[in-house]
């Protein structure tokens, strides 16, 4: 991003756009393939208020994972300390969404 910034190639709101637009499709499609491996063979209520509302959710979820990763590869001052980064951040998120707590 500071590359094109600094070649002025175009403005960051433009890159912001094209990401949100590319990305929506892109994890829609994940989160859909996921989401049929998951949600029917898990066994849950097949009425279609429930399964899309787990749906929405893992998708919304989905989108969440994807902004952060943007924003860590932003804040990070190279590749390698995005990396270390990331796996830190998804950790900490996991573990405080009750996702990796023991149930007891």
């Amino acid at each position: 991003m500071y590359r094109e910034k600094a070649s002025r190639s175009y403005h960051w709101i433009v890159f912001v756009m094209s990401s949100i637009v590319i990305e929506l499709p892109f994890t829609l499609i994940t989160a859909l393939i996921y989401w049929f491996l998951w949600y029917f063979p898990a066994g849950l209520q097949t009425d279609p208020t429930h399964a899309g509302y787990a749906l929405l959710c893992y998708w919304l979820f989905s989108i969440f994972t994807v902004s952060l990763g943007y924003l860590i590869a932003a804040w990070m001052p190279n590749l390698n300390a995005s990396l270390m980064a990331n796996g830190f951040f998804f950790m900490f998120v996991n573990t405080f969404a009750g996702t990796l707590t023991a149930r007891e």
